[in-house]
């Protein structure tokens, strides 16, 4: 049942990503430099904002230009005049500010992905903790325990997301990680309480498991495992509760903004045309930070700097079936039978795990070692391995 309902849900939930954004270092410079795909460079030059600075600069360069804003009153201490050294000062305390901000984001982004994957983590341990002590005796147990941890932490996301709505569920209840029973005892209370709700329903199942099964041993550490898993899905609510303040940000959006409308004029007052290329480059950098930074602050979205989801939800929540529901080697084998055959330790002797070092045996049949004939031919799993680099 389990493998049927993430069957149905990867087949009905659209992945955001494949996986995050990977790029080869060794490329080259200009050809990363020159991508716009996956990149906010094509968010700034999508926006409004950009669009209105640099129409303002070309106003200022073609007027300039056309000598309807004389060159002579655009220098000294004449009054179009600007002294750059004024826009340094401004570009500097600017530079300052958005650095730090983006410092800010980019430390919530990495510990927002630890946490994240600290939570998939415990789950896995409850998982193999509930196979370890209760599969046995209590398989049906383990099984609804895991499904509604499952349902938990899907839900944990969906109220951040502020997707709580019946027809926004759709997709668990036709997969069966949520039955129409269980949604109405949850529809009682809030959204923010489902997910702890259900790590509770998680719990009391494991608890009645183990008294079922007489391990009553386990109890603590289930109830433990799953109170480390809501700890973290309750440290990503309250990190991204917490933004940076709106007034930072307001000081900030004003400064970027004097500083690029500074610019606009000062890289205007000349008959270069190398004065607006230099404007689109300098501005398109200082916009795509804060676009940048303000992805990186939130990143459970669907912008490209965000974490694939859906896809780690789906790989976690198969990992943890798998772990409950499948035998010891598919049950072609025996533990005991296993046991019986591992008589000698594995005789590795080159394995090059990076592909520094070339192999130059081949692989060793299953019998007896070639440099001790004394030893017993026995069958040897791991004999293969020395002939394979692992990539």
């Amino acid at each position: 049942r389990g493998w049927c309902c993430l069957r149905a849900l990867r087949t009905k939930v659209q992945l955001s990503l494949e996986a995050m954004i990977r790029y080869d270092t060794s490329a080259g410079i200009l050809s990363i430099a020159l991508k716009l795909r996956h990149t906010v460079m094509a968010e700034v030059f999508l926006s409004c904002d950009f669009w209105i600075f640099l129409a303002f600069h070309l106003a200022v360069f073609f007027a300039y230009r056309a000598e309807l804003l004389p060159a002579e009153q655009t220098v000294g201490k004449n009054d179009w005049s600007l002294d750059f050294n004024f826009v340094k000062v401004i570009t500097a305390i600017t530079t300052f500010f958005e650095v730090f901000y983006a410092n800010q984001c980019y430390g919530k982004y990495q510990k927002m992905y630890e946490t994240t994957c600290s939570m998939f983590i415990e789950a896995s341990t409850y998982a193999h903790t509930l196979r370890m002590w209760l599969r046995a005796k209590c398989p049906n147990h383990v099984r609804l325990s895991i499904r509604y941890m499952s349902a938990a932490m899907l839900m944990h996301f969906l109220h951040m997301k502020e997707k709580t709505s019946e027809n926004e569920l759709t997709d668990l209840f036709t997969t069966g990680l949520l039955k129409s029973n269980e949604w109405k005892s949850l529809a009682r209370h809030d959204s923010s309480q489902w997910s702890l709700i259900l790590l509770g329903w998680s719990n009391e199942v494991a608890l009645h498991g183990c008294k079922t099964a007489d391990e009553k041993s386990a109890a603590g550490g289930l109830s433990t495992s799953l109170a480390k898993l809501y700890t973290n899905m309750q440290k990503i609510s309250d990190s991204l509760a917490l933004p940076v303040p709106f007034q930072y940000y307001h000081l900030l959006s004003k400064m970027v903004a004097c500083n690029v409308m500074l610019w606009a004029y000062s890289m205007g007052t000349t008959k270069s045309f190398f004065g607006p290329l230099s404007f689109v480059l300098c501005t398109g950098v200082f916009l795509g930070m804060m676009r940048l930074s303000s992805a990186l602050a939130d990143p459970f979205g669907s912008d490209d700097v965000d974490f694939p989801m859906d896809q780690w939800f789906l790989e976690n929540v198969e990992l943890v079936f798998a772990i409950s529901e499948k035998n010891f080697l598919d049950g072609k084998c025996s533990v005991e039978e296993m046991v019986e055959q591992e008589r000698q330790p594995p005789r590795i002797q080159k394995l090059s795990v990076l592909g520094s070092n070339d192999m130059k045996q081949g692989p060793a049949t299953n019998g007896a070692h070639a440099n001790d004939p004394g030893l017993p031919a026995v069958h040897n799993p791991y004999v293969e391995m020395r002939a394979v680099t692992v990539q």
